[in-house]
């Protein structure tokens, strides 16, 4: 194996960091960093500043975090400073580089392809999604102990959605004794629901199966939960959306019945830094604080946040 290759690991959370300790430990190579805290990077990384960043300098590799780049094209850092520019990241790539990334979007591909460097989109791979389905449907069920005032034991929970995150999420919920539900769109989604024990039913079927719930989860990137529906849930029921943006419930006509919800974006990060090390801080997810209707609010204001 070739040893003078050099990686890049610019910005990000705390998964960077883990990425470039592993990536320093199993391979013979060059590891450093950028847009990472100083104080959490290991001896066998090195810290970069961008103000000390040698123009010189080209890399085999650069790695990008797991959140898709947006406009303009800049990459957040860990302490919340100032992002680093992704052209400027570019242009300390080596001929035929790759750049990896989490939905590389057309913006980014044409920049790659300007540089001569190719992309590679971690969301891509089949192995990864289904490992981020994990901390995803973790951080879901925390939410819900932590806003029920019972046990999940005994729960109606209606799960929408079949597929990576909806199973992940409907396993794990059977296994603490709820009654799991799962309305998919597919009819093989279904059977398969049907087949691993669970009650599947299509998504027409949502009305009906409404006033039994105690708690909907969410993971169609859709309008599903929509007024129709939000009308015949009960009003103590908790909603936990999953979705990306621009989500699957209708946030205004929950708040206006008083029911709670829950949108919990990005939960991987926050689910794999309680693994990683539990300082006794939890991620900041907007959750209930006891006043109905109240995450409906939170939830449109982090729609307009993010539009």
């Amino acid at each position: 194996m070739e040893t003078n290759r050099k990686i890049l690991v610019a910005g990000g959370d705390k998964r960077q960091l883990y990425a470039a300790e592993k990536l320093a430990a199993l391979l013979p190579w060059q590891v450093d960093t950028i847009g990472l805290s100083k104080s959490d990077v290991q001896s066998s990384v090195c810290s970069i500043c961008e103000e000390t960043f040698p123009h010189t300098v080209k890399y085999d590799a650069l790695v990008l975090p797991v959140m898709p780049v947006g406009t303009p094209m800049e990459v957040p850092v860990s302490d919340g400073g100032e992002a680093l520019s992704v052209q400027m990241l570019l242009q300390h790539a080596a001929p035929g580089a790759v750049l990896f990334c989490g939905r590389c979007s057309d913006t980014l591909q044409a920049a790659c392809q300007s540089a001569g460097v190719e992309p590679v989109d971690y969301l891509e791979r089949e192995e990864f999604c289904l490992g981020n389905a994990v901390p995803t449907a973790e951080g879901a069920i925390q939410i819900a102990m932590e806003q029920l005032p019972c046990t999940l034991y005994g729960a109606n929970v209606l799960v929408t959605g079949g597929g990576r995150i909806g199973m992940a999420l409907a396993s794990r919920l059977t296994g603490l004794g709820t009654k799991v539900y799962v309305c998919a769109r597919r009819c093989e989604t279904r059977a398969f629901a049907a087949m691993l024990g669970y009650a599947a039913y299509p998504m027409e079927m949502l009305e009906t199966l409404a006033p039994k719930m105690q708690v909907v989860m969410n993971t169609v990137p859709k309008m599903v939960i929509n007024e129709a529906v939000l009308e015949h849930l009960p009003e103590d029921v908790l909603i936990i959306d999953l979705a990306s943006k621009p989500g699957g419930v209708d946030f205004a006509a929950a708040k206006s019945r008083g029911i709670s919800v829950v949108w919990a974006l990005s939960l991987p990060p926050m689910v794999w830094c309680c693994h990683r090390k539990n300082n006794g801080k939890k991620g900041n997810i907007t959750v209930n604080n006891g006043k109905t209707g109240h995450n409906c609010e939170n939830a449109t204001k982090m729609e307009k946040i993010l539009s």
